[in-house]
């Protein structure tokens, strides 16, 4: 995402807001806390439909795309609409990101990536974005 797309997102009122400003349980429901393996299982199963998800044990790169591909791959019920992925010595986000359409918030605070995944700025529900902590040189 350039910087320019950025600023013209902000003023066509896409409000990135730091992390600080959201509570705990997060801007849409509370989080449902899972392991990886758990959170693949249920994004797998058909007639599963989490909203809001907080992975709770380490999480390597596999592990996170694992996650991302299991919710992206839900056909129907791709209702995922916020990702707690903070924290997890991530380096890279599976591409698979951006068909998470309905994503309105996502923490990614506090990882080691270096590029976002393509198209992340066409995520036009996305309300919060939490980058902090990273090592990206660009948006």
């Amino acid at each position: 995402m350039s910087f320019e797309r950025l600023r013209d997102d902000v003023e066509r009122g896409l409000h990135l807001h730091a992390h600080a400003m959201a509570t705990d349980t997060g801007l849409i429901t509370p989080y449902t806390r899972l392991t990886r393996a758990d959170a693949v299982q249920q994004l797998r199963e058909a007639n599963t439909a989490l909203t809001a998800l907080r992975i709770t044990d380490p999480l390597d790169d596999g592990g996170a795309r694992a996650v991302v591909e299991a919710a992206a791959r839900n056909g129907t019920l791709r209702t995922l609409r916020a990702l707690d992925l903070d924290c997890k010595r991530l380096t890279v986000l599976s591409d698979d990101l951006v068909r998470l359409t309905d994503m309105q918030e996502l923490m990614l605070g506090g990882n080691e990536l270096t590029r976002l995944p393509v198209g992340v700025s066409r995520l036009g529900c996305l309300r919060v974005l939490d980058l902090r902590q990273n090592r990206l040189q660009t948006l």
